[in-house]
């Protein structure tokens, strides 16, 4: 098996934060993966810094960590590094200060958070946008109609820039994949020609957001089950990745040599590793 060729984690003692994946890594839907709540409390027992990294749009802060929680697994809401939260301060600091919306309660939330407050696609007026300052924000909302995507179109040919919290075409769920934000933006993209400035991960603009969280000087170590999203911006940020094959990412995709650092077939493995 692919996997093999790495060498399992045996030891946390070199890491000084760890940023975890939620959806396939350490649940799955409303159930808790084996060995998520373990894993999050030895980390934390070692002494490392622990923050949760998210491309989740739908659900506010607290709600998140609520749920995970609910689950066994603490955490505070200060402990999340959201692609939203992400999006909104690359927003701003591209001097736009007008945003119209794509998304659900989480992306509101972090923009409006961030002083930027604006329209659903559905309620705005694309006479009003303003190139220069008029923001599209686009996060995951899996019950928007194509109805919401076609007059997000309208937005972007009255010259609104584009954002967007992922691009990945879809996520694991206990009722199966289900379609992601990039499904979403192909969508809109089959419309009208579009170039979003990706926000979250696997994006530096994230990675920066999650190196305030987690480093002090020593390595770091991104748990998730996303070659893409999670190997990524460990690759990103010179980080170690510990993939698990519990959502996204299968054994035949984990390529041979490179990243990640250490592929498991879960949370419950990795603490056998470790002699937990």
């Amino acid at each position: 098996m692919t996997s093999d060729v790495r060498p399992p984690l045996r030891s946390l003692e070199r890491y000084g934060g760890v940023l975890f994946d939620l959806d396939g890594t350490l649940y799955r839907g409303a159930r808790p993966l084996p060995g998520a709540s373990e894993f999050v409390a030895a980390c934390r027992a070692a002494g490392l810094r622990v923050a949760f990294g998210t491309n989740n749009a739908l659900l506010e802060r607290e709600t998140i960590a609520a749920r995970l929680r609910d689950m066994g697994i603490e955490a505070a809401a200060g402990e999340l590094v959201t692609a939203p939260d992400a999006l909104a301060s690359v927003v701003l600091g591209d001097g736009r200060t007008s945003v119209v919306r794509l998304g659900n309660a989480g992306l509101r939330e972090s923009l409006e958070a961030a002083g930027l407050y604006g329209p659903d696609v559905m309620d705005a007026d694309p006479s009003a946008v303003d190139p220069e300052r008029t923001a599209l924000a686009i996060g995951l909302d899996p019950e928007r109609s194509l109805a919401g995507v076609a007059r997000a179109a309208a937005i972007v040919e009255a010259g609104a820039a584009v954002y967007a919290t992922a691009a990945e075409p879809h996520y694991p769920t206990d009722r199966g994949v289900e379609a992601g934000t990039g499904t979403m933006l192909a969508a809109l993209n089959a419309m009208i020609g579009i170039a979003p400035v990706l926000c979250g991960k696997p994006s530096r603009h994230f990675g920066e957001r999650a190196a305030r969280a987690v480093q002090d000087g020593r390595p770091v170590l991104v748990v998730g089950d996303s070659l893409r999203a999670d190997v990524g911006i460990a690759r990103e940020m010179g980080w170690d990745s510990l993939l698990l094959l519990t959502g996204a990412a299968r054994e035949a995709d984990v390529p041979v040599d490179g990243a990640p650092t250490h592929v498991a077939a879960d949370l419950a493995r990795v603490l056998q590793d470790l002699g937990a």
